[in-house]
């Protein structure tokens, strides 16, 4: 189970919930950031009948702007499918994208629906949850040919510190990979601000009481998400897998999706 925290303490509250009123020993792993995934490029995916659905749809998908989260367009004359059919294959691609190719929501980018079967060519064997069912294979093959950017939350600090810690507080944020983007120094207190990233935080606030006798103040909210240097956080996947489409047909055997 994946929660979200807003700091350490809360996750200690939950497991003592869950132990008192369920009987319920949690087990937590190191608390991280949630990261986004951002499509690297563009990517296009098609699946025909009868293999093994009775639909057809292809999908292209590609960068969108910053912000802008899953953006669902169809690119074919309406009147091909029913509106219902329409609405199934949107709730699928957006709930598929949930989960990238890293396990993180896949987010800014834009799916456009560019080929869909007449629903006369095959009757009343054609409907909605068959397109529905197709379209995480689709839209997950249109992303591998994209690839996808990792990206991590940055936050935007503000730091309230006394003049004399100055000097060694600047060299945390420097070893923590924070930037400073500018300071105020008054007589005897100076503020910093700048952005760092999410996962420092906590080793921000905990080493800060000592470098600045305890009288040290740190405010931060979050800003943006920055591609990721280095070694690329993953995120364990949950429920079936359209990337593996061995897995996931049996998973729609077997009545899983």
């Amino acid at each position: 189970m994946f929660i979200s925290l807003y700091g350490e303490v809360q996750k200690e509250v939950i497991g003592q919930i869950l132990l008192d009123d369920f009987h319920v020993a949690a087990v937590f792993d190191e608390t991280r950031p949630i990261c986004v995934e951002r499509p690297a490029g563009i990517g296009e995916a098609v699946d025909r009948v009868p293999d093994p659905f009775i639909a057809t749809i292809a999908l292209t998908l590609e960068p969108g702007a910053i912000d802008s989260g899953v953006v669902f367009r169809i690119g074919i004359e309406f009147g091909y499918l029913p509106m219902s059919y329409y609405t199934a294959i949107e709730d699928a691609v957006r709930e598929t994208l949930k989960q990238g190719l890293h396990g993180w929501a896949v987010t800014d980018c834009i799916v456009t629906m560019t080929e869909a079967i007449r629903i006369r060519d095959w009757g009343p064997m054609t409907n909605a949850a068959e397109h529905r069912k197709l379209a995480p294979l689709v839209v997950m093959a249109a992303l591998q040919r994209a690839g996808t950017v990792v990206c991590a939350p940055m936050n935007q600090f503000r730091l309230e510190v006394p003049v004399e810690a100055l000097a060694p507080v600047l060299g945390l944020l420097a070893r923590l990979g924070a930037t400073a983007e500018a300071s105020e120094i008054g007589a005897v207190r100076c503020t910093i601000t700048g952005t760092i990233a999410a996962f420092q935080l906590h080793d921000l606030g905990r080493q800060l009481p000592g470098l600045t006798h305890g009288e040290g103040m740190l405010e931060s909210s979050f800003s943006h998400y920055e591609p990721v240097q280095g070694v690329v956080p993953k995120r364990q996947r949950t429920g079936i897998n359209p990337l593996n489409r061995g897995e996931y047909l049996r998973g729609v055997a077997t009545g899983e999706y």
